[in-house]
């Protein structure tokens, strides 16, 4: 039996530096908003279920960004990023509200924006939110799939920008 509670004695800084040991991927989830791209950076992103399609991802409550896209019927792109769009990573994550101006954008099948030379791409729209303390747990329905080439990801660990290393044997 657990002696956990809703509490935690954990101090912040080292929750943080704890969980910057996980490395994940980054992607950039985008939408239209009045007629233009507008999206953020996130890397929280997971495949949830296979029957249905089902991704997810996780935004913070403070994003100025996500109320915007959630709420044009939370219809979305999610590029995942190769190693050397590290400026499209950082340039989606800033709060410039013109952030979106520095990104090349091209189509998904369905119309959606997609920051060009990503690995993938893959329409999606939101099922549910969940939240869950400072951020919403997202699930979203997946569409069609753009897949665009092998490629290594850009990855982030250790609160920097990383590439993959040698496969283990």
């Amino acid at each position: 039996m657990s002696n956990l509670t809703t509490r935690t004695s954990a101090p912040a800084d080292e929750f943080r530096e704890v969980m910057s040991h996980v490395a994940s991927g980054l992607v950039v989830i985008a939408g239209l908003r009045g007629g233009r791209p507008a999206g953020l950076t996130a890397s929280s992103f997971f495949s949830v279920s296979m029957r249905p399609r089902l991704v997810g991802f996780c935004v913070a409550t403070a994003s100025r960004t996500w109320p915007g896209l959630a709420g044009d019927g939370g219809a979305l792109c999610v590029s995942l990023l190769a190693r050397d769009q590290r400026p499209v990573a950082d340039a989606m994550a800033s709060r410039d509200p013109d952030k979106h101006t520095r990104v090349e954008w091209t189509l998904s099948p369905a119309g959606r924006p997609v920051a060009a030379g990503a690995i993938a791409a893959i329409d999606c729209e939101v099922a549910a939110t969940v939240p869950a303390g400072d951020h919403l747990i997202v699930t979203a329905l997946v569409g069609a799939i753009t897949h665009y080439g092998e490629r290594e990801p850009l990855l982030y660990h250790r609160r920097g920008y990383h590439g993959l290393g040698p496969r283990l044997p």
